[in-house]
């Protein structure tokens, strides 16, 4: 008897406005896969005339959520068994399924039955922010309630594909998505950890890119068939500090590959909390240290501290990539550039650097470390903001942290504001 290889099963995660529903449906389409979403099913007519008693059950809130997710696991069951009737064994994209720790068991009995298994776990990160946009820019069908953004627009603009209705705009406020987003993330981090031990392939990818870019990043680390449950930086000291802002605790945070090193300032008891204000810091001699005009890397340090003392909590993460990421030799050679007529980005350019090498892999190691559960960013700069959510770290927030410019860090401010895309509403 020929023993059956067990065919794929890739599962996408993401909170409420990551996009995850059409992230899975492109996937599918683009690479020929089944498709399968809870979504789908809890908003489309067709499965309320199959499901409807299943259906109203679940989504009634006084159900008990043990037997919620006993029926909401028949109908994978259904759902899965009617796709392996097909003649062609093909790989599944499930999106939506599973949230809670006393469903994976279950789960996972049904993916044996059907003979899965779990080949990727793809979590869709987005900003708070960036979530909230997206919820409001897509279309969604008053009918069956299948979603449509860039991606997958519809074939005849404002009308459904699926049955002509109409389409309307996603519509919520901030503060109850920041709801939705903090219970999402509380139910489904045990998940997530159990889920990603079992799979071949387990990665973040930021929600906060256009939706193309982000299937092209899902594409490419599928691809490079990455497993992102790495831990590269170890706390090795700390001790208090007291400082002219305010005392706080230090520690320090070591490579285990190259023994490069980074510090963190952490003022309260910030373990286990959600939307934790961080400032995230990398190093400037020049301005931290000598005081330097060309820049306002002294300043925003300054500042920070200033706001997290008077919070009475909050972290600075101070990490050692000197100008943007060229080191301190070249940063000097830069400024040797600048002097002559070019910005910042062009200098760097000049020495064959691109304008930005600054990578956030010890964040990610520090906040889990401290056990930080989710972030609320001091940042003028999208690209971290894009960087850090691709770590699958949780930016619940983002705050400006802008200072008055002055005559020498002008035309540097503005280089960042024109090509760096910061928000800097002080610069024109």
């Amino acid at each position: 008897m020929i023993k059956k290889i067990p065919q794929d099963l890739y599962m996408i995660f993401g909170p409420p406005g990551s996009g995850k529903t059409v992230q899975a449906e492109y996937l599918s389409r683009q690479l020929h896969f089944n498709y399968l979403s809870w979504g789908n099913i809890t908003r489309d007519f067709h499965y309320d005339k199959k499901y409807h008693s299943l259906l109203k059950s679940i989504k009634d809130e006084s159900t008990p959520v043990n037997i919620r997710s006993r029926q909401i696991m028949e109908i994978m069951d259904k759902e899965i068994s009617k796709l392996k009737s097909k003649p062609a064994e093909v790989p599944l994209v499930l999106e939506g399924f599973l949230r809670r720790i006393t469903e994976i068991k279950p789960f996972l009995q049904i993916i044996k039955k059907h003979g899965y298994h779990i080949k990727a776990i793809i979590f869709i990160n987005p900003s708070l922010d960036k979530a909230h946009k997206r919820c409001g820019s897509r279309l969604f069908c008053i009918n069956c309630r299948k979603y449509y953004d860039e991606l997958i627009p519809p074939q005849k603009r404002g009308v459904c594909d699926n049955d002509g209705y109409r389409l309307k705009k996603d519509i919520i406020s901030i503060s109850d998505l920041r709801v939705e987003f903090s219970e999402y993330f509380k139910e489904l981090a045990p998940v997530i950890k159990h889920l990603q031990q079992i799979s071949e392939i387990y990665f973040d990818v930021s929600g906060d890119d256009d939706s193309m870019v982000v299937f092209s990043n899902i594409l490419i680390k599928l691809k490079s068939k990455i497993k992102q449950n790495y831990k590269i930086y170890e706390r090795r000291s700390s001790s208090k500090l007291e400082t002219k802002y305010g005392v706080f605790k230090m520690f320090t945070y070591q490579s285990k590959i190259d023994y490069s090193f980074n510090l963190t300032l952490v003022k309260g008891d910030v373990s286990n909390l959600d939307n934790v204000l961080v400032r995230v810091h990398s190093s400037c001699i020049t301005g931290d240290i000598f005081g330097s005009l060309k820049c306002d890397c002294g300043d925003q340090l300054a500042e920070s501290m200033k706001i997290i003392q008077e919070k009475k909590e909050g972290v600075i993460i101070y990490l050692f990539q000197e100008g943007r990421g060229i080191n301190i030799i070249n940063k000097i050679k830069s400024y040797k550039l600048q002097q002559q007529g070019l910005d910042t980005v062009e200098a760097n350019e000049a020495l064959g650097f691109p304008p930005e090498m600054r990578t956030y892999t010890a964040v990610r190691d520090i906040l889990e470390d401290l056990k930080i559960k989710s972030i609320n960013l001091l940042t003028n700069n999208p690209d971290k903001v894009n960087k850090l959510t691709e770590l699958g770290i949780i930016v619940q927030g983002v705050e400006n942290i802008e200072v008055d410019p002055n005559t020498h860090n002008l035309k540097y401010l503005q280089t960042k504001k024109i090509k760096m895309d910061h928000e800097l509403k002080n610069i024109k």
